[in-house]
This record gives C-alpha cells, structure tokens and sequence, in this order.
C-alpha cells in the first residue's frame, strides 16, 4: 500500500465506530470503537497486515476531528429534501430506519415509527463485525480487499446518518467514501488545487439499443434487446473500471456512475490532465473498433480545491459541465486518424449480442478478469464478453459455478459483481478477488416450470390479462428536472452547508437505488419485462394491462421513496401495439409518447397520444373506465345498467370529431354534433331522474360528462376520454377467427 491508499483507508473507516455507538445506550465518541473495527480487520485481512501502524494513525487522525456528540436525527431522504422554485415546500419529517441494504426496499418512515433504533444499529454492528472477517480474512491484494471493505460499508452504512451535524442527508457510507476519495487527492497531489473533477458522457446508448434489428436479430427480439441494453451499461462500467486501474482509483473516487453518465475526483498531480487525454482518445478508438462509431465517449475535467468543493461544489461542476458541452461540440475528433483510410462501405456488423440476452436470465455474478485469453475463459461460465480494447473480459457465471469458476481462474486478481442480491460470497481460493454490488433492473418474467425455465416470449407476455387480444404496452418513463435537482434543488434545500460534494454522491445513490434495485420488485409482481432500468429512467415491455399498472405504481412508489416531495415528479409514455409489431419502432412510439408527456408540462403519463396528469389518469382509468367496463362484461346487471360495447365506440367517434388540431373543442362542431349526443343518449333510455337517482352509474356519468358539464371541463373531457374508451374497447375485443 502507498502513503495515498492508506489516507483512503484511514478516511473509509474513521467514522464507522459511529454505528456501534448508536447502539449503544450512552453515547461516546466514536473514534474508540472505529480504531477497535480497524484493529479486527487488521488481523484478519493479510492485504492491510503489513502495513498496521500506519493504518491505525490515519485511522486516529481521521476520528480527532469527530463530533463528540450523535446526529440530531436519523437519515433523511436527499429526495425529501430537494426543493426547485416555484415548486411548494416540501413537506419532509420522515426518515430512512437504520437497515442493511440486505433488508430489500427501503422507505421512509415517520421518526416514532424509527423509535430509538438502538437494537436494530446493534444487530447490523454485530453482522458488519461478523461478515468483515469472513470476507476479508483470505484476500491478500490490497486492491481487492479495497473494494470489499467498500462493499461492505455500502451494505451496512448507508441508512445510516452522517456523524456531523451540518451533513444532514448524507448518509455514513456517503460521507465515508467521499472523505476517503479527498484525503488520497490531497495526499497524491500534494497541493492545492488537489482535485480534478472528470466527468463522463457514454452518448449514442439510446440509438445503439433501438437500432433496427436486421435479418436473424428479429428471431428472438426480446433477447437480442436484453444483450443490447445490458451490454451499453456494462461498457459504461467498462470506461470507468479503465479509468480507475489507469489511474490507480478505489471505487470512493467514483462520486457516481449511472445511466451512461460518471463523475470521478482525481490527484490533480502535474502530468493528469495530459495522461486524461491521451486516455480519451485510446478509449475513443478502441470504442470505434469495438462498435464502429455507435457510441462514443465524451470526457471533460476542471480543476478545484479540495476544501472548497466539500463545502460547496456547484460552480466547480458548473464549469465542469460547461467544459462537457464544449466538448460534445468537438465529439469524434480523436478518432479521425482511425478513419483515414478506412474503406467507403457498408458498416461491419456490430458485436453478437444474443448470447448475452440469453444468458442474462440466469446469471446471479459478473466476474471482470483484466487481461483474460479467451482460451483460459473458465469452464462453468455461462457466457463471456470480451471488450478487447480496453483488456477486460466479463464472465456471466450462475450461483452454484461461482466457486469452481473462481477457483479455475487461480491467482488471476479479479472482481465478482453480485447482480440480484447483497450476498458477499466469500471463496477462500480467491486471495486476488474483490467483491463488489451492482444492482441493476435486469428482471426477466420467466416460465413456472422448473426444470424447463426459460423466458417468456413477447407473445406470452402480451397474452397476460388479455388473452382475447394479446397486445404488448411498451414504456418509457424518467424523472423530471433531473439536471436541475442536482445544481439548484440542493442549493435551495441546504444553501451555504458544508458538504455540498457528499450530498451530489448521495442524491445520486439514491435514485440509482430506486430504479437499479427496487424497480426490480415492482417488475417482478407484475411480470414485465425490464429491458433497461438505472439512474433515472427506465424502459420496459408487457402486457399492456400490466404495464400501465406497473407505470402506475412506479409513480407512486417514487413519491412513497421522495416523501411525496412536489419537487420530484416522473414522466412516461406508453405505447400499445401487437406482439408482433417492430420493436425498434414501437420503442420510438414510446419515447413520442413520453416526450409528449414532457411537453405539455411533466409530472405526466402519454398514453394514445394523450397526455394527462398522473391524478387525472387514476379517476379516468379507475372511476371512469373500470365501472365502464363491468357495465359492458358483466351480464348479471339490469338491462338499464348495462352499456353496449358499440355505444363506447360511437361515443369516441364522437368525442374525436368535437376536437381541433390543437385538442381544443371546436364550438362548431360541437354545435353540430349536440343534437346527435342527445339522441344518442336518448336511445338508451337516459332519464332526468336517473341523474339524481344514480349519479355514480357508468352511463350517467358519460351523460354528465358529455351533456352537462362546461367549458374549460367540457373540453378536457372530449380531449381525454380517449383514454377510458380505449381502454375499455381493448380489453373487451376479441380475435378474429
């Protein structure tokens, strides 16, 4: 270890006697109990043996400056928080209970319902103790021992409060990971300005996973855009994992890395910036001779101090930002000398990606191996992806092969990513493997039969609760003001306080928490298919009936996470097509779908190309179309409550002719049409007294809806009822023979 990894060390686990301490029925400081932690790792973990004096005096450094008293309160949500003007306060008061990440979703609760928290900030101390030895007892590179120890700090400290009191939101492990990745800056650097801020753009991700699939690509579309979306932000990973070893990073550097964006703090030493160009061109050309220029990188970086940053780092990233755009603006130059002299022509083919979709379902582990052959690729692996450019091979590998894979790959150093669930799986033949998590929305509606799993075809997933006639609702959903949340929205919620760069690393954690893990929980209650779900949007394809649920209740888990914060809202499209309609084209239908969401004001979901507020979607779906549909299917009712499938149909026609190019009533036409809508009402026996007598019964409310209600409501009704028919006449159509 250099004098840089042990102030790293020293900075990851100064703090964590915090978590003993709130266990605890008097208060101490936590110094003592993080230099006892550290005193257990040091004689089990043989990477940080060695070098015990020096750990144990960064570690007692790093304690001195602690708060001798505990955090004014448990963790509050980053997302409660937030505030954007214009906007109404949020409400807050609700915290995140102290709990591992093993414990599943996580939300917040109302601080009684917390209570003291002592028993359960006990138990995860014990379990921390427990699972540090036994993960780190065997690992002899300090590298992997690195990111272990990492790992399990993610695991048990990140509901856990920051221990001074201006970090409010911030959690331990954010606070941790951060302090850690400024002391090695400052140790390499040596002065000030220390850091160097580098931020990423993976760009061309959404044309590459929607690209028109040609010849034996439309066999299994489902698979092949399983291969595709997963591939994109695995080499996202693969850029930021080169970067780190070029550089000699921990994963504390990473500030965060999601949805093909990234920001790392580097030793702004004398030779970085030229060491960060030449990376960004060999990352370039070996991206163009991997995808043939599909997707590129564009790379930007800005000087700051590292103090100044903690404190307040907003007009560092400002003028990091502005850097990017100035750099999108010159995207492909450093890969013009790779151009001269290729040959005019047709584009080689793009790398196979089916094998990846295929074995995506059954994969539990992603083990990266740097500079594997593909002849020493292990046997029991699954399958591989070799991304020869930037030398780094990923081996996709089942549960019950993990050891022997490990075990094959001999003192090779290595990396195990857990994709579905927390478990660190200590191998103790694996001395030069770290084990990290990478929760992604990777779930895969599957078959019930045993031994025959496999998953469920486009045409299966479009038969669910809608047998009659099988259609697939594909969905495109993310949060609104994304940008202006991070920038402005943590200015207005915290002003001036200090650790303005932790709250940027655990606003971003969070979300990436939400849409890489819990949507998995949502998806797999309802059986859709995620194709791709991270940072802050998502992609997913099923049933159209359970897909519209699925937006639903994403929506409203959000706001469950946000502490129903006004600030944080969520757009989506929806599109509805045959399971056997282009993929690729009914993924751009989604993506107009949602734009038209966002243009007529976000916080919305666009549905047959009708945007609508996401309260205005529950009465139109649950009060209006719901009873609708049971007057219609339903033939124990009384011929009076009964309402033909025929007339919802010649209602629609009627609600579309009223409308002008803009949505808005043309008063001509409904002028012309009044008449009809009269007669037509009159036909089914539409009485006066019905409307006082039975004010909640599906026709009466068409009658009021149609007849009796005024400008502006009356135009909004013809405007949206498109939504409630549509609904009703899909589900409630049959096949033709």
């Amino acid at each position: 270890m250099d004098r840089s990894q042990i102030e790293y060390l020293g900075g990851l686990l100064h703090a964590i006697g915090l978590l003993e301490q709130l266990g605890r029925e008097q208060f101490d400081a936590p110094g003592i109990s993080s230099l006892q932690f550290t005193e257990q790792l040091l004689q089990h973990c043989p990477a940080f043996a060695p070098h015990a004096e020096a750990i144990r005096e960064a570690v007692r450094q790093a304690a001195d400056a602690l708060p001798a008293e505990p955090p004014p309160s448990w963790l509050e949500p980053l997302l409660q928080r937030v505030r954007l003007p214009g906007h109404p306060e949020p409400t807050g008061g609700r915290v995140f209970p102290p709990r591992s990440l093993s414990d599943g979703v996580v939300y917040p609760v109302a601080p009684e319902a917390v209570g003291d928290g002592r028993e359960a900030c006990r138990k995860l101390w014990q379990d921390l103790q427990a699972e540090a030895v036994r993960t780190l007892q065997g690992i002899e590179d300090v590298g992997a021992a690195l990111e272990t120890l990492y790992t399990l700090l993610e695991k048990y400290t990140s509901y856990i409060p920051a221990p001074a009191v201006q970090a409010r939101g911030v959690s331990l492990f954010d606070y941790s990971r951060v302090t850690a990745a400024l002391r090695l800056c400052r140790t390499r650097a040596e002065r000030e300005p220390a850091v160097l801020l580098v931020k990423g753009d993976v760009s061309g991700i959404q044309s590459f996973i929607y690209r028109e699939l040609r010849g034996d690509e439309t066999e299994n579309p489902a698979q092949l855009l399983r291969g595709r979306s997963f591939f994109v932000a695995l080499l996202a990973r693969t850029v930021v994992r080169h970067l780190q070893r070029l550089f000699q990073l921990p994963d504390g550097c990473v500030l965060y890395s999601s949805g093909g964006h990234f920001v790392m703090l580097l030793p702004n030493t004398e030779d970085a910036r030229q060491r960060l160009d030449e990376a960004d061109r060999s990352i370039n050309q070996a991206l163009f001779r991997e995808l043939n220029g599909a997707i590129q990188l564009v790379l930007a970086h800005a000087e700051a101090d590292a103090r100044t940053i903690e404190h307040d780092p907003s007009e560092a990233l400002y003028r990091l930002e502005e850097t990017l755009q100035i750099a999108k603006l010159r995207k492909g130059w450093s890969v013009l000398e790779t151009l001269v002299g290729q040959p005019i022509g047709e584009t080689p083919a793009l790398p196979k990606l089916n094998p990846v979709g295929q074995a995506l379902p059954y994969t539990d582990y992603l083990i990266e191996v740097p500079e594997l052959p593909a002849s020493e690729v292990p046997e029991g692996t699954r399958t591989e992806l070799a991304l020869s450019g930037f030398e780094t091979t990923w081996l996709f590998v089942e549960e019950e092969a993990l050891e022997p894979v490990l075990r094959r790959l001999g003192a090779r150093s290595a990396t195990v990513f857990n994709l579905r669930t927390t478990k660190i799986p200590a191998v103790a033949v694996a001395r030069r493997t770290g084990y990290r998590l990478m929760p992604a929305g990777v779930y895969v509606p599957m078959t019930e039969a045993s031994e025959s799993r496999r998953p469920l075809m486009f045409e299966e997933l479009a038969a669910i609760e809608s047998a009659n006639y099988p259609l697939l609702g594909f969905l495109r959903m993310d949060v609104d003001n994304l940008g202006a949340l991070f920038v402005v929205g943590l200015r207005e919620a915290f002003g001036e306080h200090r650790f303005g760069l932790h709250r940027t690393a655990a606003l971003s954690r969070e979300l990436d928490r939400f849409f890489g893990a819990h949507v998995n929980t949502l998806a797999r209650g309802l059986d859709v298919y995620l194709v791709y779900a991270g940072g802050d949007d998502l992609f997913a394809v099923g049933s159209w009936v359970r897909v519209l649920r699925f937006a639903r209740s994403i929506r409203e888990k959000l706001r469950e996470y946000c502490g129903d914060n006004p600030s944080v809202t969520i757009s989506a499209g929806l599109s509805i097509h045959k399971e056997h309609f282009p993929i690729t084209v009914a993924a751009d239908a989604a993506g107009e779908e949602e734009e038209r969401a966002k243009q007529a004001g976000k916080n919305r979901i666009s549905l047959f190309e009708t945007p609508v507020a996401w309260e205005q979607l529950r009465h139109l779906v649950d009060e209006l179309a719901e009873p609708l549909l049971q007057a219609i299917i339903d033939e124990t009712l009384p011929e009076e409550e009964r309402v033909p499938r025929t007339f919802v149909h010649t209602l629609l026609r009627y609600s579309r002719e009223v409308l002008d190019e803009d949505g808005r009533v043309d008063l001509g036409a409904l002028a012309r049409l009044n008449h009809l809508l009269h007669y037509t009402f009159a036909r089914r026996n539409v009485r006066e007294e019905m409307l006082q007598q039975a004010p909640d019964r599906p026709l009466v409310r068409l009658v009021q809806g149609f007849l009796l209600l005024e400008r502006p409501d009356r135009s909004e009704w013809f405007r949206t009822f498109v939504i409630p028919a549509a609904y009703v006449l899909l589900k409630t159509r049959k096949q033709r023979d």
